[in-house]
């Protein structure tokens, strides 16, 4: 009996699966999101934080994104670089470094646009970090579970898929294995 159900049970878990990651994503994919990473360097010449942003949103242009970046109350940012990853753009207008300030507005921040920061610092702590836009709000997030579900969303949808039929093959493998054919002599 629980032969002929195992492929049932198999295919309600992994449509329940199926639909749990699809609604997840639509979820996170209807977020305005930019995913973010911070590198502190060291090396005798100084310290550098590098940061890494990219808009991983299908349908979501930022405009006007502001990245303002301060070091501590001990010290200064002292030099800076801003490098976009093609076919990114960082506009017309000059990234401003001043004291303990570095600021930076991309006139458009497009979906799937990568930009990279780095930033020459004294103090004792890691500058810190702000984003806004003038528009709307941006939900940033480090590399997680979340953040790898609304960038990758169709290929775990198609991995998910790609299981599903690797194990009802497999259970269809075993059924006619464990069968006995039926003879009539």
């Amino acid at each position: 009996m629980l032969n002929d159900k195992a492929p049932y049970i198999v295919t309600i878990f992994v449509g329940a699966l199926a639909w749990a990651l699809t609604h997840m994503a639509d979820r996170l994919l209807s977020t305005p999101m930019v995913k973010y990473t911070i590198q502190e360097i060291s090396s005798n010449s100084g310290k550098t934080v590098f940061l890494t942003f990219k808009n991983i949103t299908r349908d979501k242009t930022f405009k006007g994104l502001q990245i303002l970046l301060t070091a501590s109350s001990d010290g200064v940012i002292t030099a800076g670089a801003v490098i976009p990853v093609q076919p990114a753009s960082e506009g017309a207008q000059p990234y401003q470094v001043a004291g303990r300030t570095f600021d930076f507005t991309f006139p458009e921040f497009q979906p799937g646009w990568q930009i990279e920061i780095s930033a020459d610092y004294t103090g004792s702590a890691v500058p810190s970090l702000r984003m806004s836009a003038p528009e709307q709000t941006i939900y940033a997030v480090v590399p997680s579970l979340k953040s790898f579900l609304v960038e990758y969303d169709i290929e775990s949808l198609l991995a998910l898929v790609f299981c599903w039929t690797v194990a009802l093959v497999l259970i269809w493998v075993f059924a006619r294995l464990r069968k006995p054919e039926a003879r009539y002599d």
